[in-house]
């Protein structure tokens, strides 16, 4: 295996998620490439902080205050793409 394709694979591999044979060229390439293997243990330390991280509630007007600072698209005078999809999503919340 080369670095671009432990690149697409190293989500997979964490996951459990690759066969046998994948499993097995994958690891032969870590043990010979230090920059793979620092990149594949990177993400499996950024994993596990996430994982591990409390959840956080938002305050009761962070969606205004996020809308207000997204803005608008000064080219076209509607809301910038972000700010569109956001509203879509709170509108549909109960």
């Amino acid at each position: 295996m080369r670095c671009n394709q432990i690149h697409r694979l190293r989500q997979a591999y964490l996951d459990d998620a690759l066969s046998p044979d994948e499993e097995r060229q994958l690891e032969r390439h870590l043990r010979g490439c230090v920059f793979c293997r620092k990149r594949l243990v990177d993400m499996a330390r950024v994993i596990n902080r996430i994982s591990d991280a409390k959840p956080v509630a938002p305050s009761a007007d962070f969606t205004r205050r996020l809308l207000e600072k997204l803005g608008r698209d000064e080219a076209t005078g509607r809301d910038n793409h972000l700010a569109e999809l956001l509203r879509e999503i709170t509108r549909r919340e109960p």
